[in-house]
Order: structure tokens, then C-alpha cells, then sequence
């Protein structure tokens, strides 16, 4: 039985890689061929899926293993159309690595008119397994750097970013007051706070407006706990980007105040997340940039030695 493998290692958190590796759900994305992937079928560690690929064709995947944070077994359902073997399991697994985390990917079938087939095995179909799955690898390792981001990254290191500062308007403020506020700092959240400092709600732009919308120009003179949202998101310093986004996400939400030992020590909104990851961005570009420059002096050097500082190349 003809057997192929892989291995890849990324350097972020096994448990992070396990998570991509694992989604059923969105392999069509790292997956060369195919348009869409649909679970028809989940209980307990039991799965089946079906795939489409480009060519209008489809099959099911069976999940006939499974341990969770370690490992996959699928059996492929050939009988759809007509590949080039009978059958096919493949296994995915994942294993700390000296640096992160070790996927290894191996595919165990057995192909179809015998030598014909063990001919088309070793100078075809073989050679099309293995550019796929390389595919797959590279797709998921750029998968796992962008959530690698969000896993390392706290909000504490945003706020040292962007300054622990926050602008606050007081419970007994009206909300002609917190407009003011809102347009003096080109800002569109303020948290409310009570006489002793303490959090108490949320005032948005969009607040403001909902309430100028259903009651008119009257509305400015109220309190702002009439309008602000009591019930408070919050998060805490050592929480993560992926906890943060997450929340946003879910909760439809843009800001989030940051409590910790019962105190605001600041406000993180969706746009500093973005500023942050930009400015990372823009620092590993800047770090490859330097590297394909100084990989390209070091290859002139080993051409032409010291002549490469007098003609002016050197980095």
C-alpha cells in the first residue's frame, strides 16, 4: 500500500496549530481544489463530510478517529467518481516541536489497475498528492501566523501602545455634555462613571443618535444613564486578542472598557486592534526586507569579495 508524508513546523502554540488543523469547516479554504466542504453529519467524536471540487465532482469523508488536541484519521469514499485508487485513510497529526509545533501529515491507499496504476502512482497521481498537500501545509501555516498574532498579543501590550488613558464622562452628565467630550477627542465611545470612579455603563455615538431619532432634539438635556448600555463587556489585561475579537465579534460590539482589580484602566476598540496588527505588519516587512538585503551582499561577497563595500552594496 503506497504511503505519503509530511511534516511542517510552525512556531506557534500546538494547541492554536490543533485548532486550524482541525476545523472541518473551513478546509475548502486551504484546500487547492475545492469550492466548498459541508458537515453532514457530527455526534461525538463521529463526523462525515462532504466535499466539492472545482471539476463539479464530490465525495465523503469519514472522521474514524480522533484525539482531540493530537491527532485525525479520515477514510475518503471513493466510490463517487472515479479516482485513481479504491481506497484512501489519511491521518493529521500535531506534536510539540523543539519551536511550537510539528504537523505531519500522512496518507495511506491503494491504487486501481494494478501495474498500470502503480505507473500512474509513481509518475502522477503521487506527484499531485504530494503538490496538494504542500499546498494545504502552506495555507495553514499562513492560517496560524495570523491567529498566532492574536493568541500572543495582549490587550496590556495594545494599551502600552496606545496609552492606558482613557476619556470618561460622569454619571450626572447630560448628553450635551458627552457630545462634547465625543467631538473635542475624535472619539466615539466614552466609559460612564459613578462618583467613586466605578464603571457603570457605556455611551456611544450611535446611542446618542438612537435616542436624538425616537425623542428629538429634547433628548440632549437627559442624564446619560438614560440612554448609556448598563450592562458592560469588559475584559482584562492579560486577555488576548483572540479572546478580545472574539468578543467583539459575538457580542456586536466595537469597545471594550479594560477592568482590572475593580478599576477602568483603559478602553480598547476594534480600530486599535487593527492599528496594532498593521504596525506588526509593517515591522516583519521591514525585518524580511533587511534580510533579503543582506542575504543579497552576502551572496555578491562570496562572488566578489571585498570589492562588494567599495562598489557601495553593502547593507
Amino acid at each position: 500500500m503506497p504511503v505519503l508524508e509530511l511534516k511542517k513546523s510552525v512556531n506557534a502554540a500546538p494547541e492554536l496549530v490543533w485548532q486550524v488543523v482541525s476545523d472541518m469547516e473551513t478546509f475548502a479554504r486551504v484546500a487547492p481544489n475545492l469550492t466548498r466542504v459541508d458537515v453532514i453529519r457530527e455526534q461525538g467524536s463521529n463526523l462525515r463530510r462532504q466535499l466539492f471540487d472545482k471539476q463539479g465532482r464530490s465525495w465523503d469523508e469519514e472522521r474514524i478517529a480522533v484525539t482531540p488536541g493530537q491527532s485525525l484519521t479520515m477514510r475518503v469514499d471513493a466510490h463517487y467518481f472515479s479516482a485513481a485508487f479504491s481506497s484512501m485513510n489519511y491521518t493529521w497529526s500535531v506534536v510539540a516541536g523543539d519551536q511550537g509545533a510539528v504537523i505531519h501529515m500522512r496518507y495511506e491507499y491503494r491504487v486501481k489497475w494494478g501495474v498500470v496504476g502503480g505507473a500512474l502512482d509513481r509518475f502522477r497521481f503521487r506527484q499531485q498528492l504530494r503538490i496538494a498537500c504542500e499546498e494545504i501545509l502552506s495555507n495553514w501555516i499562513s492560517m496560524i501566523n495570523a491567529r498566532e498574532w492574536a493568541w500572543r498579543v495582549t490587550v496590556s501590550r495594545i494599551l502600552a501602545r496606545k496609552g492606558a488613558g482613557v476619556f470618561t464622562v460622569n454619571a450626572t452628565d447630560t448628553l450635551t455634555d458627552a457630545a462634547a467630550i465625543l467631538a473635542e477627542h475624535s472619539i466615539g465611545c466614552l466609559p460612564v462613571i459613578d462618583s467613586k470612579g466605578k464603571l457603570v455603563g457605556m455611551l456611544s455615538e450611535r446611542d446618542i443618535v438612537a435616542a436624538l431619532t425616537h425623542n428629538g432634539a429634547d433628548t440632549m438635556s437627559l442624564l446619560v444613564p438614560a440612554v448609556m448600555t448598563k450592562k458592560v463587556v469588559v475584559a482584562a489585561p492579560d486577555d488576548s486578542m483572540e479572546v478580545v475579537m472574539n468578543c467583539m465579534n459575538d457580542r456586536r460590539i466595537r469597545h471594550l472598557p479594560i477592568i482590572e482589580a475593580d478599576e477602568l484602566v483603559g478602553l480598547i476598540s476594534i480600530g486599535d486592534v487593527v492599528n496594532a496588527r498593521i504596525a506588526e505588519l509593517e515591522g516583519e516587512s521591514t525585518q524580511l526586507r533587511d534580510f533579503i538585503e543582506t542575504r543579497r551582499f552576502n551572496d555578491l561577497y562570496r562572488r566578489i569579495g571585498p570589492a562588494a563595500y567599495d562598489s557601495g552594496l553593502a547593507p
